[in-house]
């Protein structure tokens, strides 16, 4: 199932598939859940809007009042909240059809960024996301600890900036995370302290809280360089009179032997690092 397109996931069709190939060498839902965030960024706390100064990064929360465009020569939409200390107004510049169907009049939304000020406290294109006030639905954007992923102007172009990483990653957990087998038993995994590989990829997009992702961190890392030790072990132990220096190749069979001791699936990045390390081995005897 993890060797299955991204094109299975809702909103990635040709196009976006050819970006994320070209631009993150994401290709399967395995290097979607994979695909490791750059930094995280704190929206967990939440202010009110009486209390916001200008400069400060800020994570609000109300209902929205008004939604108007403004503007004369440029024109720019107004989403005007209330919190019940005061109001506070997100300015979208660009994208204004978009957002202006969106934003409606009552809703509940949480807005996150910069304070202004202009005539009354505003933050230009807030990150936000809606919903109810008794509603216990998992928020992407803010009110929490936010991934941020690397992305570059042709991914930008085509949504997939980290709020647009954050909306396809989370239908790849909901949908494919329970198919992410554990490599590690339960005793090793407690021996060295580390988290399961399904709630450390889970924690890796979605953390409660920078220890939280830090952890999740030192999982793959953990996956990394022991899937690293035990190839070079394994070649390491053939290595001497089985290689030659005229026409170096590895010993038949060796490959067969060494996947076959290996008690579970290993994933398509662990298979293409190991090949990564014969052919550095083998380019040592040329």
């Amino acid at each position: 199932m993890l060797e299955k397109s991204i094109l299975c996931i809702k909103g990635i069709g040709q196009k976006k598939a050819k970006i994320l190939k070209d631009e993150s060498s994401i290709e399967s839902i395995e290097d979607l859940l994979y695909y490791i965030p750059r930094k995280y960024i704190d929206r967990s706390a939440f202010k009110s809007i009486r209390d916001c100064f200008v400069n400060e990064i800020v994570t609000i929360s109300g209902i929205i009042e008004e939604v108007r465009m403004s503007g004369a020569r440029r024109k720019f939409l107004e989403v005007e909240i209330n919190d019940g200390t005061g109001t506070l107004t997100g300015i979208f510049f660009g994208g204004i059809n978009f957002f202006k169907n969106i934003f409606t009049i009552n809703d509940f939304v949480i807005f996150s960024g910069k304070i202004q000020f202009y005539k009354s406290r505003q933050i230009v294109h807030p990150d936000f996301d809606f919903i109810d006030e008794n509603s216990n639905i998992q928020l992407l954007n803010t009110g929490r600890i936010i991934p941020l992923y690397r992305s570059s102007e042709k991914l930008k172009s085509a949504g997939l900036d980290s709020r647009g990483f954050r909306k396809i990653i989370k239908q790849a957990i909901d949908n494919y995370l329970s198919h992410v087998h554990e490599s590690f038993e339960a005793s090793l995994l407690a021996r060295y302290g580390l988290m399961g590989i399904r709630e450390s990829l889970l924690a890796l997009h979605f953390p409660e809280s920078f220890t939280h992702a830090e952890e999740a961190r030192r999982r793959l890392a953990f996956n990394e360089i022991f899937f690293l030790q035990y190839y070079l072990h394994i070649s390491r132990k053939y290595i001497k009179g089985k290689y030659s220096r005229k026409g170096a190749r590895l010993q038949p069979g060796l490959e067969d032997k060494f996947f076959a001791s290996i008690p579970f699936e290993l994933t398509g990045d662990q298979k293409k690092s190991i090949n990564e390390i014969k052919n550095d081995i083998l380019a040592v005897f040329r």
